[in-house]
């Protein structure tokens, strides 16, 4: 992924790449992480989006783009978890929605 936007005052990272299932597509995706302040922490919000042309049909391919953005959400939460236990942010925890 090639980091195409960066704003850290509004919390908004974007990148532009074609997820793994769709690397042999004539796609181009972007994908957008927003962190935004809520009352119990921070949520982040996961967005990707995808034009161009591609063999198969949308739905068809769906179910694997999501697969992908939720390892990498897994990932990020695993990240977050072993940062937030530490002793220095005792406290903190994050939920199955991947918010602090």
């Amino acid at each position: 992924m090639q980091v195409i936007y960066a704003d850290p005052q509004r919390g908004v990272l974007r990148m532009s790449a074609s997820l793994r299932p769709l690397q042999g597509e004539a796609v181009n995706g972007t994908f957008t992480v927003t962190l935004a302040k809520i009352e119990t922490g921070t949520r982040i919000v996961f967005e990707y989006v995808l034009g161009g042309y591609m063999r198969m049909k949308g739905e068809e391919i769906a179910s694997s783009v999501d697969a992908v953005l939720s390892q990498q959400l897994s990932s990020l939460v695993k990240v977050l978890d072993a940062t937030i236990h530490r002793t220095d942010c005792v406290g903190l925890k994050v939920d199955a929605a991947g918010s602090l």
